[in-house]
């Protein structure tokens, strides 16, 4: 029961967090990556970058447990 409070509240307070944020950087950046360019608000390019390197560790992070499992099994 206690954990889950917790995690209510620092779901809360991470998004209170990302509101405050994205509040206080709305100026637009260019951002040009090679094979494509455009424009978007300073904190949509920080909280996308932190999703994708958030979704780029949990990949390899499961990648690595499968093969430790496997190990193990053997």
């Amino acid at each position: 029961m206690v954990r889950r409070i917790l995690l209510i509240v620092l779901l809360i307070t991470v998004a209170l967090m990302a509101l405050l944020f994205g509040w206080l950087n709305p100026d637009p950046v260019s951002l040009d990556l090679g094979f494509a360019a455009f424009t978007a608000p300073l904190s949509f390019i920080c909280i996308g970058a932190l999703l994708l390197g958030w979704l780029f560790g949990l990949g390899t992070g499961s990648v690595w447990s499968l093969r430790k499992s496997r190990q193990n099994r053997r």
